[in-house]
C-alpha cells in the first residue's frame, strides 16, 4: 500500500459495500482501529441520489444494495467528497472474473487516476472469492475487512508522522 497509495490527510473513511452487513462489519473494523466512518456531504448524498438505487441507506457505510455497475461511480463521488479522507470498498469488483472484463480494467484504471488526483487511498476487499490478484492497477485487495482497515489505520499512522516531522506536508 505504501508503495501504490496516496496517504490519507486524516483519520475520516468512506466505506462502499454491495451489502450492509459487510458494511457494518467494515464500521466495527474501522472505529476499533481509531478512524472514523465520515459523515457524507449533503453534495455527496445528492449525487449519489442520481447515482444508486433510491432505497439506499443515505449515510456511511455505503450500500449500492447489490448494483454491481453503481460502484465506479459511487467511488467517484465518494473521492470528491472534502469530509472523506480515503475509501474502503468491501466488494467482488476486484474477483478475477469481473477483473478480466475490459470494461472493468477500463474503470480501475480511471478509478486510479481519480485515486491520485484527490490524493486519497482505495482499500479494497474481496467477498469471499479467490483473490488471484492481490492488486488491480493502484488498487489493493486484501481477503479481509479487517486486514484492509488495518493497512489503513497504518497509512493514516504514517501520514500523521510525516505531517509532524517535515511540518504538515505528507509526501514522503
Amino acid at each position: 500500500a505504501l508503495l501504490y497509495q496516496p496517504l490519507p490527510k486524516g483519520r475520516r473513511v468512506a466505506i462502499l459495500t454491495l451489502g450492509g452487513g459487510l458494511g457494518v462489519v467494515a464500521a466495527d473494523s474501522c472505529e476499533r482501529l481509531n478512524l472514523e466512518v465520515a459523515p457524507l456531504s449533503p453534495q455527496t448524498i445528492e449525487r449519489l441520489n442520481g447515482i444508486l438505487p433510491r432505497i439506499w441507506p443515505h449515510n456511511n457505510p455505503v450500500d449500492t444494495i447489490g448494483t454491481l455497475n453503481t460502484i465506479f461511480p459511487t467511488l467517484s463521488a465518494l473521492l470528491a467528497d472534502r469530509n472523506i479522507d480515503a475509501v474502503l470498498t468491501v466488494t467482488d469488483y476486484t474477483a478475477p472474473e469481473v477483473a478480466e472484463m475490459e470494461e472493468v480494467r477500463e474503470e480501475l484504471e480511471s478509478t486510479s487516476k481519480m485515486m491520485k488526483e484527490y490524493q486519497k487511498p482505495i482499500l479494497a476487499c474481496s467477498t469471499g472469492l479467490l483473490i488471484r490478484q492481490p492488486r488491480q492497477g493502484d488498487i489493493q485487495t486484501y481477503a479481509s475487512v479487517d486486514r484492509a482497515a488495518k493497512v489503513l489505520v497504518r497509512l493514516a499512522e504514517y501520514s500523521e508522522y510525516l505531517s509532524q516531522v517535515k511540518g504538515g506536508k505528507t509526501e514522503p
